[in-house]
């Protein structure tokens, strides 16, 4: 987040594309944070090494694109350290998703 508590604006966005699509779009960019978000939406509250086991990424690329996705908005932790567990947003990321259809079909 930025320092006064909003998230900080997307770069890289095409004129008029919406926030909410750009978001959307770079979680389809990559098949390890496709993986990520599916294995997160159907074990909510799991550790980065449950994830790797669960989800067959490794647990360096888990930890990377589970950053991604706390940026984006998409993940939230509890706990702290090895205790962290992440839960995905599906209602955001539904939301968010119905904005990058939107600006494909415009």
């Amino acid at each position: 987040m930025a320092e006064n508590g909003a998230m900080p604006r997307l770069t890289g966005a095409r004129d008029g594309m919406p926030e909410g699509a750009v978001r959307a779009q770079r979680v389809v960019s990559t098949v390890s944070r496709l993986e990520l978000a599916r294995f997160l939406r159907h074990s909510p509250g799991a550790t980065r090494q449950e994830i790797a086991d669960g989800s067959g990424l490794t647990y360096e690329t888990v930890r990377k694109e589970i950053a991604h996705l706390v940026q984006l908005g998409y993940v939230s932790i509890d706990g702290q350290g090895r205790n962290e567990r992440f839960t995905f947003d599906g209602k955001r990321y539904s939301r968010d998703l119905g904005q990058l259809f939107g600006y494909v079909g415009e």
